[in-house]
């Protein structure tokens, strides 16, 4: 489990302070653990609690990567008790409302809590 953390850990550092969230905001996180995938375009990385909050987050990130109007964002994702938080950057204002919709409309309809910087618009 340690090392889920430092995988999550390094992702965050890697893909910059502009996701919104830095390592420490996870590292010391009672019962978080983390799964990182990370693509050229968009760019995510991502932490859960417990399994079914995984499954969640993996079933977010599919929804994303499979959407070409999301290409350069770049989210931090966390699934908690059937919620998702998400903080980044994404191009404007539109693919903000569009990255939220698409998670809004997962079959688990989660709650979703946004922070996302729109680099334009």
């Amino acid at each position: 489990m340690a090392s889920k953390h430092v995988v999550m850990a390094c992702a965050a550092l890697a893909l910059g302070t502009s996701l919104g969230a830095s390592a420490q905001d996870f590292a010391g996180a009672p019962g978080v653990r983390g799964e990182t995938i990370v693509v050229p375009a968009p760019k995510f990385a991502g932490a859960y609690v417990t399994e079914k909050d995984r499954d969640l987050l993996s079933d977010a990130m599919r929804a994303l990567q499979a959407d070409r109007h999301t290409r350069n964002a770049m989210l931090t994702i966390v699934a908690d008790r059937g919620e998702l938080r998400v903080t980044g950057s994404t191009t404007d204002a539109g693919q903000s409302a569009r990255v939220v919709a698409k998670l809004e409309a997962l079959p688990e309809s989660p709650r979703v809590y946004a922070f996302l910087d729109a680099m334009s618009g």
